[in-house]
Order: C-alpha cells, then sequence, then structure tokens
C-alpha cells in the first residue's frame, strides 16, 4: 500500500467515526426539573445567535426578577389593607397587570385587582378590602406582557384583631359644638346620631391614611344647606341627613385641612392637573386600578378637586375610594399644602 492510500484510509476512518458522535439526544433543561417558568419556545437559552432579539416589537423577554422589584403591604386593618408594586419603568404592550390575592397559598385566581384600561403606568398601588380579621393572607403580583403572564413574588400578611390594634399616623380629633337652637330634641337627637357616626368613620380613616393633625369641632346648623368646612376646624351639618355620611365629612375635614382653603392651594395646579411631585406620583398610582377612566389626570378648580374630592356621592363605589381620597390628600400635605 503506497503511502499516499495509507493517509485516505486513515482519514476516512476519523471521519466515519466523528459522524457516530452526533446522534446524542440532548438533555432536558434543568429548570423544567425544578417546575420552573422558561422560555416554551423554539429560541435554545444557551443560544448567543440570538441573545440580544426581543420579539417584533423590540421587547426582551422578561422573567418575574427583572420586572417586579417589589411588593409591599401596608396599612393592614381587621379588614382591608394596602399594596404598593414596583415595576421597572420602560416595559410597553401591557395589556393587563394587578395582584392576585387569597387566603389560601395557592392563590387561586378567584380574587383580582386588575386593570386592562393603562398599560403605560408601571408601578401601582390599591386597596383590598372586606377581608375577615386575625387571618393570614397571601398577595402577588402580576402582568400580562405581549401575551404572557408574568408573577411576581408572594407576599404574606396577617389581618389585625380588631379595629383598636390599628396603627395611626394623622391627630384628628373631633367634638360637637353648641346645640342648634330653635328645633327639637328629638331633630337633634336624630342629626347627631348621624354625624357621629359618620364622624367617627372620616376621622378614623384619616387617621390611618395621612399624618394631619386637627381639632374640630362640629355643629349641627338645619339652617346650612348642605355643609360646609374651614381651616379653623369648624364643620357645619344642614339639616338634610343625605349629607350626614362618611364621605361628606371627609370631604369637609379636607377643607379644614388646607384643601381649597390653603394660601397655597392655587399654586399647586393649572389647566392640566397638579404640578406638585407627590400628588402626582401617588394618582399616577393610585389611579391604574378600578378607576374612572374619564379622569386620567387628576385636576382641580375652585376649593374642590377630582376625581376622589368626594365632590358627589358617585364618585364613591366602596371603602377603595375613601382610602384613595385620604392618600390623595396625605400628598398634598406633603407637597407643602
Amino acid at each position: 500500500m503506497g503511502h499516499k492510500s495509507f493517509i485516505s484510509i486513515l482519514l476516512l476512518i476519523i471521519l466515519l467515526a466523528g459522524c457516530g458522535k452526533q446522534d446524542v439526544s440532548v438533555p432536558d433543561n434543568p429548570k423544567q426539573e425544578n417546575g420552573e417558568n422558561v422560555n416554551t419556545g423554539d429560541e435554545n437559552e444557551d443560544s448567543t445567535e440570538d441573545e440580544d432579539d426581543g420579539d417584533e416589537n423590540g421587547n426582551e423577554d422578561k422573567d418575574e426578577e427583572s420586572v417586579f422589584t417589589g411588593l409591599t403591604v401596608s396599612h393592614i386593618t381587621d379588614h382591608s389593607a394596602v399594596f404598593t408594586v414596583n415595576v421597572i419603568d420602560g416595559y410597553r404592550y401591557i395589556t393587563e397587570k394587578g395582584v392576585i390575592w387569597s387566603d389560601d397559598e395557592s392563590l387561586p385566581e378567584s380574587n383580582r385587582s386588575s386593570d386592562k384600561r393603562d398599560p403605560e403606568f408601571f408601578s401601582y398601588k390599591g386597596c383590598i378590602i372586606n377581608l375577615e380579621k386575625d387571618k393570614d393572607y397571601y398577595v402577588r403580583p402580576y402582568m400580562i406582557m405581549n401575551g404572557d403572564s408574568v408573577f411576581g413574588e408572594t407576599v404574606k400578611f396577617r389581618t389585625l384583631f380588631s379595629k383598636e390594634d390599628v396603627k395611626m399616623t394623622g391627630k384628628v380629633t373631633w367634638k360637637f359644638g353648641t346645640p342648634p337652637t330653635g328645633t327639637t330634641k328629638e331633630d337633634i337627637d336624630g342629626a347627631y346620631e348621624c354625624i357621629t357616626e359618620a364622624m367617627d368613620s372620616a376621622v378614623y380613616l384619616y387617621n390611618l391614611y395621612t399624618n394631619a393633625e386637627k381639632e374640630l369641632t362640629i355643629l349641627y346648623r338645619p339652617t346650612v344647606p348642605t355643609s360646609d368646612g374651614s381651616t379653623n376646624g369648624t364643620i357645619r351639618f344642614g339639616k338634610g341627613r343625605t349629607y350626614m355620611w362618611v364621605g361628606t365629612a371627609m370631604h369637609e375635614i379636607a377643607h379644614t385641612v388646607g384643601v381649597g382653603t390653603s394660601g397655597k392651594w392655587k399654586g399647586m395646579f393649572d389647566n392640566s392637573g397638579f404640578l406638585t411631585k407627590n400628588v402626582r406620583y401617588e394618582y399616577t398610582m393610585l389611579r391604574t386600578l378600578e378607576d374612572n377612566n374619564q379622569y386620567p389626570m387628576l385636576k382641580a378648580g375652585g376649593v374642590h378637586f377630582w376625581p376622589y374630592g368626594i365632590n358627589y356621592r358617585s364618585e364613591v363605589n366602596d371603602e377603595r375610594d375613601l382610602v384613595k381620597h385620604a392618600l390623595l390628600v396625605n400628598a398634598m400635605k406633603t407637597d407643602g399644602m
């Protein structure tokens, strides 16, 4: 055999041996074995060929750690709690976001606070109500991005045993002033009963969600058309029982602490809405869930603001709207009102 023939045979043997190694099964992704979320598309995670490519709109695939930077639960009471979800800004094509909550750690998706209307707002905040006292609950943030569900970490919290256990930050107090003249004891007693219920609820919410400090004097004055509040701490209720409820009481407390009455009030907004930092931030956070889409901006005029100024009963669907009112007023005070 010649030298060249020997080399040719040797190369053929090496080539055949190399071809035999190509028929090797690729092991499963270890993340799948652990039950973690993985990209189930055709792309290979270990490939460097398309590592910089996103979807057709230029978005990169994101996992929960890169989207959600935290969820906190605060203002926990015997029946409610406030959640704040922080999200890295800059994502697009979000079609829904919110939280799922339950007393079941597996978090069945029966309870949701969600928004499908304003995906351009990223971080968000809301209130969970109608909880049972002294009980563990679980809450988890989620988003639907480019058709895929993305979840954050689950947070556990426990409701308090009673209303008296709630931690207060405000110092608002109230008392009745001199009773009216020219009316019956039965009328006064009936009015005082309604006003007491309204003021107790309103002051509780202000002390829970704000840092306001105010001593209020409440007057029943049948000649007053509706109700009014002054910076001297006086709130007057007229004869109409329809105004003797928590919403009107909170509206008037807002006037006593500066809404429409502070010297800095008119400088806080223009025709486009509020200009001050904390109010704009708080409203952006709060309006993203269960909100009235007629008001993309928090606006003000004269001595009122809307929405959540509780200028009308129609602004209040449930306790969550009262909570938002108090948080916004607190942001106004933080901005110098």
